[in-house]
């Protein structure tokens, strides 16, 4: 029986990753100093209480990556039977072009997220429900505000 409930609810959420875009999440947020691509990605990451589990930085490329949060799966999630969920962001920057104030970056963000379906513990990464795409829009346009405001200065 358990089985049987557990195979429906992947069909379904099969269903739904299909009719929806896949799990992972990006947008090209402009650009940026590599200095303001790298600290005000982490300030926006830390504001959204993600711990950061990698940075690099070489002269043509800087890459912020999280560690897996765990959160509560959004309404529309817990409807389909999604038990958990996690989500990683990578903030990339590549080098554009030398100017007088310095080096300038393109500045991406990519979000991957995975969840469980009932009680088990195999992770799919195949789910981006309307909710965690508004949620990954949010953190998306704060960093990309973040990054403008530094383009200001």
């Amino acid at each position: 029986m358990k089985r049987s409930i557990c195979g429906a609810l992947a069909l379904v959420l099969a269903a739904c990753a299909s009719a929806a875009p896949g799990s992972v999440f990006e947008r090209s947020l402009g650009t940026a100093s590599g200095t303001d691509a790298l600290e005000r990605s982490v300030r926006v990451l830390r504001l959204f209480q993600y711990e950061v589990d990698r940075e690099e930085q070489t002269p043509r490329l800087i890459t912020v990556q999280t560690r897996w949060k765990r959160r509560s799966p959004f309404e529309d999630e817990a409807a389909l039977g999604i038990s958990a969920a996690e989500t990683r962001v990578t903030v990339t920057a590549r080098f554009r072009q030398e100017t007088v104030a310095g080096a300038l970056y393109g500045v991406s963000l990519s979000m991957e997220n995975r969840v469980q379906l009932g009680s088990t513990t195999e992770w799919l990464g195949d789910h981006a429900s309307p909710m965690y795409r508004t949620y990954a829009d949010s953190l998306a346009t704060g960093l990309q505000r973040e990054l403008t405001i530094g383009i200001r200065r």
